[in-house]
């Protein structure tokens, strides 16, 4: 089975055994990295049900 590079789209050779998996290189890597320290990216969250806290 082929993989790519979340990234770059390009194809890892590696596949998931790779020093730098799911990612082709350690630029990718970085560029992943960066996204994540700014906030580009983020986990959705559910907001907090107020009867919980009424008590």
């Amino acid at each position: 089975m082929k993989r790519y590079c979340p990234i770059c789209h390009d194809e890892v050779v590696d596949g998931l055994k790779g020093a730098f998996a799911p990612f082709c290189s350690e630029r990718c890597q970085l560029v992943d990295l960066h996204g994540w320290l700014t906030e580009k990216y983020a986990m959705p969250a559910q907001e907090d049900d107020p009867e919980i806290f009424e008590e």
